[in-house]
């Protein structure tokens, strides 16, 4: 797979519009990630279009209101069936940006654990090696399976959600441990990274209110105990495309680390 849009644009000029250093021979896993992302984007920008699409006509029919001495049936349009403030007031964007920065923080963070399970299991079907351990599964879970693909996949799901549950810092260090790979050797990285997978699971299990396991992984969150995590969207849209960027990152690594098929490869 070499062609990453539908207008038929290169790697490289994809990476001019986008900012994202794209790996050359993506896995299946990454690509499924991006697209993943991708469709996030395009939620964003509806979003964002439909509010500014809805306030601009609104606008234009005060304006026709006004010209034509109090007569439009345009603006009494707008004013009977919404009830024309409370019809601005919900499409304002200001309003909705906190919650539509968590949406695209905390669908982010699951599709990069989800991108990590799949990597995982890649790794597992590629070299089964690296599947051996001293871990062990009830014979109930395995016999729920009748396809040893299937059977790696949801393992490594599995070990991949149990680790995201214990802390970001433990997921890297299996990989690390485990598999003899760095998720990033950079600490600031790993920081961020660690501040964006936290920051999602205290808003999904904890309604956004900053916990002690919160505070114990994120020590230097300026958050305090009890309070809201304040989410803010343009520091959001930077996270997200440092998630995507070290995916990649990281799918490349893994490629030449294991020799791993790739898309449009046979293997």
């Amino acid at each position: 797979m070499t062609d990453y849009s539908t207008e038929g644009l290169s790697p490289e000029e994809l990476k001019k519009i986008t900012g994202l250093r794209l790996p050359e021979h993506p896995t299946y896993a990454v690509v499924l990630f991006l697209l993943d992302c991708s469709r996030l984007t395009e939620l964003r920008l509806f979003v964002l279009s439909t509010s500014l699409f809805t306030l601009k006509h609104l606008e234009l029919a005060r304006k026709e209101y006004l010209a034509e001495g109090g007569h439009s049936k345009v603006h009494d349009y707008f004013a009977q069936t919404y009830g024309e403030k409370a019809f601005e007031v919900q499409y304002l964007l200001d309003r909705h940006r906190e919650c539509l920065a968590e949406i695209l923080l905390t669908k982010t963070a699951e599709f990069f654990l989800k991108y990590l399970a799949d990597l995982l299991s890649l790794v597992f079907r590629t070299k089964p090696d690296t599947l051996k351990s001293g871990e062990h599964e009830t014979l109930e879970f395995i016999l729920g399976f009748t396809d040893v693909r299937e059977l790696v996949d949801a393992i490594a799901e599995k070990k991949v959600e149990r680790l995201s549950f214990v802390g970001t810092r433990e997921l890297s260090d299996f990989f690390r441990d485990r598999l003899g790979f760095s998720l990033t050797e950079d600490d600031q990285e790993m920081l961020r990274l660690i501040g964006v997978i936290e920051t999602r699971n205290v808003i999904v299990h904890n309604r956004g209110i900053v916990s002690k396991l919160f505070k114990q992984r994120l020590p230097h969150h300026p958050g305090a105990l009890g309070s809201k995590v304040k989410v803010d969207y343009e520091t959001v849209l930077g996270d997200c495309s440092f998630v995507e960027n070290l995916a990649f990152d990281i799918d490349t690594r893994a490629v030449l680390k294991w020799g791993l098929p790739t898309a449009g490869s046979r293997d």
